[in-house]
């Protein structure tokens, strides 16, 4: 590999984590104002606890707020699999 191509990766993973964090950030702001429960905003959905952000879906992957940091809980398929499997998630 070359080291133009590989400044383009580099260039492309940052561009993509840069685009996720605006995305969770957003989501953030939303869940502020929402009550508890599931909502959707674009190709996304996410889930609300006491105003807060707790989990939201990505790529297939449902992930879990953890501070500054997503942890996978769970893959899906479908998008009304990961309405369902949010909307089952209990005590967070």
């Amino acid at each position: 590999m070359n080291s133009s191509m590989l400044k383009k990766i580099i260039k492309e993973e940052i561009t993509k984590v840069l685009t996720e964090d605006k995305m969770r950030n957003k989501l953030i702001e939303k869940a502020k104002t929402k009550p508890d429960g599931v909502y959707s905003l674009g190709p996304v959905v996410y889930r609300v606890k006491n105003n807060t952000l707790t989990h939201y879906t990505e790529d297939g992957q449902i992930l879990e707020v953890y501070g500054h940091f997503n942890v996978i809980v769970g893959k899906y398929e479908f998008r009304d699999d990961a309405k369902r499997m949010l909307k089952s998630i209990v005590g967070r």
